[in-house]
Order: structure tokens, then sequence, then C-alpha cells
């Protein structure tokens, strides 16, 4: 009866706001929507359908930011692509009703969006995706008063590389960690100056407007004009929080281009900074989910496996070559290990065979089947532990009353590796990132189960994928019943950590092979 009421209440709004003459979502709006998407997340999905295309009937699409807001809260209800991709046309066709900011604000939502939920991942968007962010870009340039032609290559500094991030926090941030291994490398084995730009704008709250259950990226209020990291002191540049801005974006490119830099880097998509950049001095974006192409405005992109017929179509449709991809592998570093716990510090008996499942967002990488699929092969002596963010995790272990008496959740650890040393099993959920973690478990010898989907497939390799969770559920028992088996898998994992470790050899080989594509570039060949 009451999530009845939240219905009748929601629809009584949105017809309400049809008779309103500005485009405003009112506080009612607010309350009515996260109300209905609160109370409508565990019904069944038949439900679900119905209740969203009531819904979407009533949508009062003559006012942008209204729709915005319900087309968000029909995403909170049930992460349907139909759906996802009528929000997105909607967007992308009425784009010039908002803001440049409130366009931008809205592409990375959507870029969240895409990234947590394998379901929204749709090739047809991904290929929007790219030229609604070339879009904006290109009236970004308009807006800037810097020249944005490119600098001839007899007017550049070969010995200076000018880095730029998104967003830079602490050394166990997986993108920060990136971003100074990159400028480490630059600086001791290619003999380069390096100045580090982070823009800060990664999930921008400028431009903001009401998104339910919005994604906002993190910013650390530094003041460092230098980062030192493994015995090199990186000079360092942070903007205000409050990018993209135009007068900062225009005190930035003046300054790149009076530097007249040989290479740009882009750590992730490089933002609108080094989209603009790229005009300038063709930039190279370091793409910081190995498994997916980066919707990018650079002049070419790692890609940290081989391409497909699916990259290759995706890079036809959007004007590049396969020239724009250098193949790669992601390689990364591991913040060194200050600790070590033993499995009865953390309560644990010693001959308990612990599997963990490690993440920053478990609340949706973990669902229903995958907790089901733990459960099913669950046995007396093994111990599933969840480490990192994963807020509602008594809510979701309490549906599954067997594994909740064989599970734990141990929080957010600083040390990782202090961890992975007690951990048996590395099981990773369906899901795009994860990269680093499964990384610092092979370090440790620990093997790696996971689908062939994201960022730990990529990583780990296709000796430690599975078809399925079905699959995923015979190869768990197979290391926990064949120690053998667990032993020879061991030592892949290390070995193969060793060279996800590699970042000198594999970085200035990318380095290198930019430059001879660039030199063939411009060469005309």
């Amino acid at each position: 009866m009451q999530f009845g009421n939240d219905v009748a209440k929601a629809l009584e709004v949105m017809r309400k706001e049809k008779e309103i003459c500005r485009d405003l979502v009112s506080n009612d709006a607010v309350e009515a929507g996260c109300r209905l998407a609160g109370v409508a997340e565990n019904l069944w999905d038949g439900l679900e359908g119905s209740i969203i295309e009531l819904l979407e009937s009533e949508i009062p699409y003559e006012y942008p930011s209204i729709a915005v807001w319900w087309y968000s809260i029909l995403m909170g209800i049930k992460k349907d692509p139909e759906i996802f991709q009528k929000f997105f046309y909607y967007v992308k066709k009425n784009r010039r009703e908002f803001s440049l900011n409130t366009q931008y604000f809205l592409y990375y939502q959507f870029v969240s969006l895409m990234f947590q939920f394998q379901e929204l991942n749709i090739q047809k968007i991904k290929i929007e995706m790219w030229e609604y962010r070339r879009e904006i870009v290109e009236e970004f340039a308009e807006k800037v008063t810097v020249p944005l032609e490119m600098i001839p290559q007899e007017e550049r500094n070969d010995h200076l590389t000018v880095v730029i991030t998104e967003q830079f926090l602490l050394e166990q941030h997986g993108p920060t960690k990136t971003a100074l291994d990159r400028c480490k490398v630059l600086m001791q084995k290619m003999d380069q100056q390096v100045l580090l730009i982070n823009t800060g704008e990664v999930l921008t709250r400028v431009g903001a407007i009401p998104f339910y259950d919005n994604a906002i990226g993190s910013y650390n209020n530094s003041q460092e004009e230098e980062q030192k990291w493994k015995g090199v002191v990186v000079p360092y540049y942070q903007c205000d929080n409050n990018m993209p801005n135009i007068e900062e974006l225009d005190h930035l490119l003046s300054r790149i281009r009076s530097m007249a830099p040989g290479h740009i880097v882009l750590i992730g998509r490089g933002g609108i900074l080094g989209d603009l950049a790229n005009k300038m001095v063709p930039a190279l974006v370091v793409g910081l989910g190995p498994s997916e192409l980066c919707d990018t405005c650079a002049e070419y992109q790692t890609l940290g496996r081989k391409m497909n017929e699916a990259d290759i179509e995706i890079l036809k449709a959007v004007g590049h070559t396969k020239n724009h991809v250098i193949e790669s592998i992601f390689t990364s570093s591991l913040k060194p290990q200050t600790e070590h716990i033993t499995k009865q510090m953390v309560e644990i008996p010693e001959d308990k065979f612990l599997i963990i499942i490690v993440g920053a967002r478990l609340d949706v990488e973990v669902d229903d089947k995958f907790l089901r699929m733990l459960e099913e092969i669950m046995e007396t002596n093994m111990v599933f532990g969840f480490l990192g963010s994963f807020y509602k995790y008594e809510d979701y272990i309490s549906r599954f009353p067997r594994l909740r008496r064989q599970s734990a959740f141990f929080g957010f650890c600083k040390d990782i590796l202090s961890w992975m040393e007690i951990c048996d099993l590395y099981v990773n959920p369906v899901r795009s990132g994860g990269g680093t973690s499964c990384v610092e478990a092979m370090f440790k010898g620990v093997p790696v189960v996971t689908t062939g989907y994201g960022d730990v497939a990529v990583n780990a390799g296709g000796e430690f994928c599975v078809k399925d969770y079905k699959e995923m559920q015979n190869k768990i028992l197979q290391y926990y019943n064949d120690k053998e088996y667990y032993e020879l898998m061991s030592e892949k994992a290390k070995e193969r950590a060793e060279l996800l470790l590699d970042t000198e050899t594999e970085f200035v080989r990318i380095m290198r092979e930019m430059d001879r594509r660039e030199s063939e570039r411009m060469q005309g060949v």
C-alpha cells in the first residue's frame, strides 16, 4: 500500500510540474523521486517495468532539468538499457538547453553509469558518447582565447613533457599512482623535464543539476607545488575545485603553449584541458580502464588488450583508424607493505580458506546472483571476506543466512598487501573495475578467479578467467580441493604480477611507439 502511495505522489508531482512555467526541480520532486527509487529497489521485474512505463509517460519533457531528474529516478529504479538509451538521446537532443558545464556534468554521469553497470555499456551509446564529448570540447574551444593551432614540431622542446590528470588524491589511489609512475619513467628513463597538472575535473560538481544518486569525484585540497615519488620530485600544479573553468583553461593553455612541450600525456581522459591541449601537441591517453576504449579527442590512446572487431567498428564510426590505438600492457605499482597481519588477528582460524572480494563500489558490483553463486558452493572450511566500500553489506548478506555465518566485511584497508598475505583466493564479481587489487593479489601469489569481462580479466590474463558464474563455482572448488593445481597457479600469478609491475619497460615502449607513429603521420606514410 505504501509503495502505491509513493507512485501516486510521484505522478501527482510530475503532473503539477507540467503546469510550471520554469525549468526548476522542486523540493517535492526531489523528495518524491528519492522515496520512490528507495522503496523500488527490491521489486520484481514485471512491476518495475510497469512503474517505469507509467512514470515515463508523465515526464514533463518540455522542461529539460526536470526531465533529467525523473529520468535519473527511472535509472534508480532499474538499470534498464532501453531507458538509458532514451535518457541519453533526450539529453543529447536537448543539450543546447543546458549550460556547457551542465552538459559536461551530465556526460560524466553517463560515463559513471556505463562503467558501473555492464548492461548499460552499449556499443551504439559508446559511439554516440564519443561524438557528444567532441561537441562539448569544440564548444569549449570556441570560448577560450588562446590560439589552439598545432605548434610546429621544430618549435617543441623534445625534453619536456606535460602530464595531465583529472584526479590526484592519495598514494593508495590507482590513478594517482598511474600518473606518478609515468612521471618517474619520463624523468629517470627518458631524460624528460615534467610538469604534472591535476585539473580535478573528474565527475565534476560544476554545472551540476539534480540527478538521482549522482557520482561526484573526490578532491584533495593540496597546495603543494611538487610531488615526491620513489626518488623523483615532480613539479605539480593543481586547479581549484571549479573545473572546467574558462579562465583557468586559458591560463593553462597559454602556459602549455609557451612551454611548447614535446609530448603531452593524459591520465584517464585528461579532461577538457587535455583535449584542448591536443590541438597544440598530439597527446597520448593512458586509459585507466585497460579493457575499454576511451572516448577521447587525443590523437593516441593505449588499450590494455588486443583490439577486436567491436573496437575497430567504434574507431571507424568516430573517424579513427587502428593507428589511434597502441595495444599495451596496463602496468601499475603497489603501495609498499607496512604491516603484517594473521588470520587470527581478524578473528579467522588459521586453517580456514579465505576467499576475498575487494572493491571500492561493492554496493553496485555485488548482487544477489553473485552471493547466491558463493553460497551454493560454500564448504565448511571456507570464509568469504569483503574488503573495501560496502555500505549495504548487512542488507545484502541477510538474504543469504548460510553465507552470512561464514562471511565478514572488513571495511577499507590502507595496507592491502597485508590482507592479500592472509588471503587464499581472489574472486571477482562481474564488473568493469578492480584492476589494481587483482595485481596486488597476484603479487602475493594469490590466484584470481574472474569472468572474461572488465579490467580484472585484462590484468589477470586468460588463464585466470572463466566463462560465467557456473564455471566460476567449479574453479573455486578446484582451487579449494586441488593443492597441486593451487600451487601451480600461485606461481603463475606471481609471474603475471611481475609483468604488470614493469612500468619502466612498457611505458618507454609506448612513448617510442607513439613517436614512431606520429613521425609517419606527419610524413603522410
